[in-house]
């Protein structure tokens, strides 16, 4: 047989108590008191489901009743109805204020009394038994070798052991007092999903949730180190999360490997043309939201026929290792340079204002005309730079320049030519 619930009338008049009692005696286990302070000791000593709390009452009336009740977390679901003779609006929103759930007037109407009663301990089980569910579902997420937490996408709700253990936290309350998301841990790097890439404001939690699989990688730094996650994710509620973070640091390096040596020339290590195709698209799109042009520039080592016919291939190469090395050294941050073939090379540059150019490119001829190449001691190099236009095909702006390297050949080379 199911057990029966157990209700707590709190009243100072007997007769409302016998009232209730003979009403619900047979359905459920009644426990008394008849005052504030009685009530207390009785939560405190039996499980009780629901309590029927009076407002009036000696020693301790209803209201610092239910202040007491409330003030256990343990006591923050358990339904409490008034029951009260008031019926103006102020003594009602009061004690809803304090947490009542309902209240019920005097005189008691029966099937009124049983209906609410009947309502509220319906609900505070569903309460009990998700939260029963819930407790289960934290100690198996516990026992998972991933990290793997309960959010919306802007508060923490539940992290698991494996959470604590990489970030260094005692608990969910001490991280709390210094974080409020997990996506604080997430480094800026472009190979990586970061808040950067979203929009301020936005719920990290969405966007991230409509990229594909291969792209729900984020990397996290703990006191240590950094590992790359996958993330995956799956609705637990209507406003809850269950985000899975799986360490694939060593599958993810494997594969950066992998790419540099796919989209890296072999020799000076700088970008090559399959980088180029994968990635143009991608900076012009880049760099017009951000009110900026995108120039192209073609680099070619003058005389560089003569160095592999004089002292060999071998040296040749050293020679455009030598001059990749240089070019990197003088380079802008976000300037990127490919090996077109040979000794030709294109550099993609954002540019801000198109005068710049012109200077940018010489302070790159002179870095190479200053050095020192081994054994072959000085050399130089003929470069010509182009924008892109809006809208036009690629491998125009890249003739263009193209045209240019031969015009600076033209002049006598160690010249930079802009068209």
């Amino acid at each position: 047989m199911q057990n029966k619930n157990t209700i707590l009338v709190v009243d100072d008049q007997s007769i409302n108590i016998d009232f209730i009692v003979t009403n619900f005696k047979d359905k459920y286990n009644i426990k008394v008191a008849s005052n504030g302070e009685m009530a207390l000791k009785v939560l405190d000593k039996f499980e009780i489901d629901l309590v029927l709390l009076d407002i009036q009452m000696p020693i301790m009336d209803g209201y610092e009743t239910i202040k007491e009740i409330k003030k256990q977390d343990r006591f923050k679901d358990l339904p409490v109805i008034f029951l009260t003779a008031k019926t103006d609006s102020d003594s009602l929103i009061k004690g809803f204020e304090l947490g009542a759930r309902d209240y019920i007037r005097k005189p008691f109407n029966t099937k009124e009394l049983n209906v609410r009663v009947n309502n509220h301990l319906e609900t505070y089980k569903l309460i009990k038994r998700l939260e029963l569910s819930y407790k289960n579902l934290e100690k198996l997420l516990d026992t998972q070798a991933n990290i793997v937490i309960l959010t919306n996408g802007e508060e923490l709700k539940f992290a698991n052991r494996k959470f604590f253990e990489f970030l260094n936290f005692e608990n969910l309350e001490k991280f709390k007092e210094k974080h409020k998301c997990i996506c604080e841990f997430f480094i800026e790097d472009n190979n990586f999903f970061h808040l950067k890439k979203i929009k301020e404001g936005s719920n990290w939690l969405h966007e991230i949730n409509l990229l594909e699989d291969s792209q729900r990688v984020v990397l996290i730094k703990n006191e240590t180190k950094e590992l790359a996650f996958s993330v995956s994710i799956n609705q637990y509620d209507i406003d809850t999360m269950i985000v899975n973070f799986t360490d694939i640091s060593e599958t993810f390096n494997q594969k950066m490997k992998l790419e540099k040596k796919i989209l890296h020339d072999k020799l000076t290590n700088a970008y090559n043309r399959e980088f180029f195709d994968q990635n143009y698209k991608k900076f012009i799109s880049e760099y017009s939201s951000s009110n900026s042009k995108l120039a192209i520039a073609m680099l070619d080592i003058d005389h560089f026929k003569l160095v592999n016919d004089n002292y060999g291939h071998d040296i040749g190469d050293q020679v455009l290792i030598q001059f990749v090395d240089t070019l990197n050294k003088n380079t802008r941050k976000n300037d990127i340079l490919v090996r077109w073939g040979g000794e030709e090379f294109i550099m993609i540059l954002k540019i801000d204002e198109a005068s710049n150019l012109q200077k940018i490119l010489e302070s790159l001829r002179k870095s190479i005309e200053s050095f020192d190449f081994n054994i072959v001691g000085h050399k130089t190099c003929s470069i010509g730079g182009t924008i892109y236009l809006e809208n036009e095909d690629i491998l125009k702006t890249i003739k263009r320049a193209d045209e240019a390297v031969y015009k600076a050949k033209e002049l006598g080379r160690n010249k930079v030519v802009i068209v």
